[in-house]
């Protein structure tokens, strides 16, 4: 596993430009990021995103992420986590803000079998400054079978006029 670790405050380490088309996708596995100051991964345009199997945050050493990973703009459909192999889960914790937030008009994305909140071994707590997922003006998300816990905010927290037909599993 990889590290990618900003000790520069970076804004990300990955970042899909809303200018991208639809046709742009973008993988992310098996990595840990650290020290990023908008959060790791920004995806703000293209659609059907992986980011599995990485871990955000929690990283020995190493100044914490604002956010680990941010869906915005125009991007949609993006898969984090996997609800089916626990392999492609995603360790999401200790961010000065939200671990994850969905912020986009496209929605549609699925947050699935993440740890968010915890520490590495599973047990501890190591919570996110913010909610472990925020959601604000995003609709048709589904979040299932996250282990959440120890966030200094809300675990799932939903907002916004346009938050419709989420689903919190």
């Amino acid at each position: 596993c990889g590290v990618v670790y900003s000790s520069s405050a970076a804004p990300y380490a990955f970042r899909v430009p809303s200018s991208a088309g639809a046709s742009a996708r973008l993988v992310v596995k098996g990595l840990m990021f650290a020290g990023f100051s908008e959060a790791a991964v920004v995806l703000a345009g293209g659609d059907n995103h992986r980011v599995q199997g990485n871990q955000f945050g929690g990283v020995p050493f190493t100044v914490a992420n604002a956010q680990g990973i941010k869906v915005t703009t125009s991007s949609g459909n993006a898969m984090i986590g996997s609800a089916t192999d626990p392999e492609l889960a995603n360790m999401i914790a200790g961010s000065t803000s939200s671990g994850i937030t969905l912020d986009s008009i496209a929605g549609g994305n699925t947050v699935a079998g993440n740890l968010i909140g915890f520490a590495a071994n599973g047990i501890d707590g190591l919570g996110n400054d913010g909610n472990g997922i925020n959601i604000f003006n995003s609709p048709s998300n589904l979040i299932e079978y996250n282990y959440i816990g120890y966030n200094h905010q809300d675990g799932v927290g939903v907002f916004g006029v346009d938050s419709n037909y989420n689903n919190v599993i």
